[in-house]
């Protein structure tokens, strides 16, 4: 048998949808309603986004960074943490 080296750390491509939701229901119990006003995404769009994260624009990323205070390098490493190869 071969040996493997084991696998390092993969990407994540939930990081960003995980913190938006912490953000959402624990930090700051938003509800739904809230942060689509607050955002300017619809609520058909805001659930599309945690489902399929990797369709997650930049500027949609950014008016959830603003709008629920995520701190910059949060926000930053979940990115990494989804981008990483």
């Amino acid at each position: 048998m071969p040996r493997l080296k084991p696998l390092g750390n993969l990407p994540d491509p939930t990081a960003i949808s995980k913190l938006i939701e912490r953000y959402v229901k624990i930090e700051r119990k938003y509800s739904v309603e809230e942060v689509s006003s607050r955002t300017c995404v619809s609520q058909s769009s805001y659930y599309r986004r945690l489902r399929e994260p990797d369709d997650i624009t930049l500027k949609e990323l950014r008016s959830f960074g603003k709008a629920l205070n995520i701190p910059q390098d949060e926000l930053s490493a979940a990115l990494a943490a989804a981008l990483r190869y």
